[in-house]
């Protein structure tokens, strides 16, 4: 009962209400569990590979090896989910430099 509680001061008294703002809640709340379950497993696999590249970045390992265009994605598209006009800013300030160190190569 303690979670009816919780609702029951929004509901003016109404027991009635109380309840179905109660389910609604639990609904409402199973919809969003699983948007979030499902955006922290795509937001998780590319933090984890993110994370690698940037801890062989900082230790001076190999990453020649790694699919650097990938990663790239991977920080343009996290970036964007966090704040659009970042992505667009970290592009325009790394994206030509990169495709020519990538096209470089040996």
């Amino acid at each position: 009962m303690r979670q009816i509680a919780g609702v029951s001061s929004f509901s003016s008294g109404d027991t009635d209400r109380a309840l179905r703002l109660y389910e609604w809640n639990a609904d409402v709340s199973a919809i969003f569990y699983k948007a979030i379950g499902q955006f922290e497993v795509l937001l998780y696999g590319r933090l984890k590979r993110l994370n690698k590249l940037r801890n062989r970045v900082a230790h001076y390992e190999p990453i020649h090896h790694m699919d650097l265009e990938a990663h790239y994605d991977d920080l343009l598209t996290v970036a964007g989910w966090i704040d659009p006009t970042t992505a667009t800013w970290i592009w325009s300030t790394t994206s030509t430099a990169l495709r020519a160190a990538l096209a470089a190569k040996p």
